[in-house]
This record gives structure tokens, C-alpha cells and sequence, in this order.
């Protein structure tokens, strides 16, 4: 979609990688924490430069000068209008990151969960129309992004019995409201044929995931050629997860046949 030559794919993801390990540091004291956080920053100047260095050659105003998206975004009406060149770049570099870290994530959830409960693995074999459910109650389960910060601006806000003050930074626990048992029945139990609800593995409403349809796409494409290839697979643990739940997943997942 960036239009990025093949021989760049193994360093985007790297550098992806790197800002998404980046948010573990803030949770990590120490010399490890400080060590993920300078990790990311170099990965995001990094990204930064290079998309920077693919602009002048794509921004041609009115729009129509290419078919990617950094073309697309550099000669937008409003981008020639209303947005810098920094603007630009970080927008491209965000979406990089966030189409590629939480989505591979996600990928990697839905190999180890359908390999813990082969019974629902088998209800996918043997009715494929699921796959889509499945995707989304993999996330519902193990969701991907497990926190994210909220700031309260505009005054007070009242949530339940609760004031949360002008200014005041809260913590939103996706994944616990994912298992909750007012919304959810049997929250705890992975289930592919439950009753569809949203939840909240994209976020809500203007905070919804830009990417959500991309993502729900190519996590039932991956789903559908898994079972087709291999619709057989043990996943062997330990699995590190690391400490990182604002993006929460497994480093790597090995498996084998049967």
C-alpha cells in the first residue's frame, strides 16, 4: 500500500517492531525500559526519514499523481491545503506501525487460542462461514491492545460514582471489559459460535481503529489458508509474551504438524 520495494519489508518490520517494544519500556524500570524506549525512537526517526525521502517525488498537487497511499496522502486536496510535511510523514509512519505490530499480534493469537481449544479449531474446519467470528472472538479473548490512556479535558467527568478531575489521566483496561461478565456470557470461555456483540479490541466510536476493516481482512485470509495448509498444528511453550500489554502477544510462535 506504501508502494515500498520488497527488499524494505524486512526493515519496516523491524522498525515496527521496535515502536511497539517501545511501550513495554515505560513499563519496565531500569536499564532494559530505557534501552526499548531509545530502541524506538531510533526506529521512528528512522521511518520518519525514510518516508520523508519518497515525498518529493509524489507530491504533485491537484491530487492524482499516484496510486499508493503516500501519494495519495502528499497530493490530497487537504493535505496540499491544510497539512505540513511533517504532518504527512508522522501519518504515514503511524500507520505503518499500527498496520503491521497490533495485526501480527492478533495473527499470532489466533494460532496459539485455536490450538488450545482444537474443539473450536474443528468447528472451523468443518464450517468455514465461522472464520469471521472466530477472528473476532480471538480478539474479544485475548485482545490485542490490553490498555490505553485517556485524558480528561473539557471538566470533570463522572463515570459510575466515580469524578475524574479536569486533566487527570486514566488507564482503560480493554481487555478486562472484553471479559466482562455484565456484557459477556461466560466471558472466561473461548467460544466461536457466541452471541456477536461488538467489543472492544478496535476500540469505540471516534477512537475506532482506522485500520479495523484492513486488519479483519487479513486476519480471516490468514485464517482461511491456516486451516487450508495446515488445519493440524501444536504450538510449542513456553511462549514469551514479554511485559508489554498495551501491545500485548506472543514474540514468536513455533508449531508443528499434528
Amino acid at each position: 500500500m506504501l508502494a515500498v520495494d520488497n527488499d524494505m519489508v524486512g526493515q519496516f518490520s523491524a522498525s515496527s517492531d521496535a515502536m511497539g517494544a517501545s511501550a513495554e519500556g515505560y513499563s519496565s524500570p531500569g536499564g532494559r525500559g530505557a534501552e526499548l524506549i531509545a530502541a524506538g525512537r531510533r526506529a521512528t526517526a528512522e521511518l520518519n526519514d525514510f518516508i520523508r525521502s519518497k515525498m518529493p517525488r509524489r507530491r504533485s498537487c491537484p491530487s492524482g499523481s499516484g496510486w499508493d497511499l503516500i501519494a495519495t496522502m502528499v497530493s490530497a486536496d487537504y493535505a496540499c491545503a491544510q497539512m505540513t510535511k511533517q504532518e504527512i510523514v508522522a501519518s504515514n509512519t503511524q500507520l505503518v506501525f499500527a498496520g503491521n505490530e497490533t495485526t501480527a499480534k492478533l495473527l499470532a493469537q489466533i494460532v496459539v487460542t485455536l490450538a488450545a481449544h482444537d474443539d473450536q479449531r474443528h468447528a472451523l474446519r468443518a464450517d468455514p462461514s465461522l472464520i469471521p467470528a472466530a477472528v473476532e472472538e480471538v480478539h474479544r479473548y485475548e485482545t490485542i491492545s490490553h490498555s490505553i490512556f485517556r485524558d480528561v479535558v473539557g471538566g470533570d467527568a463522572v463515570v459510575g460514582d466515580v469524578v475524574i478531575g479536569e486533566g487527570d489521566r486514566i488507564t482503560l483496561l480493554l481487555g478486562a471489559a472484553n471479559r466482562d461478565p455484565a456484557r459477556w456470557d461466560r466471558p472466561d470461555q473461548f467460544d466461536v459460535g457466541r452471541k456477536k456483540l461488538p467489543h472492544l479490541g478496535f476500540a469505540f466510536g471516534l477512537h475506532s481503529c482506522l485500520g479495523m476493516n484492513l486488519a479483519r481482512l487479513e486476519a480471516q485470509i490468514f485464517l482461511e489458508e491456516l486451516l487450508a495448509v495446515l488445519p493440524d498444528w501444536t504450538v510449542h511453550r513456553p511462549l514469551d509474551f514479554g511485559t508489554n500489554f498495551t501491545v500485548r502477544g506472543p514474540t514468536r510462535v513455533p508449531v508443528s504438524h499434528g
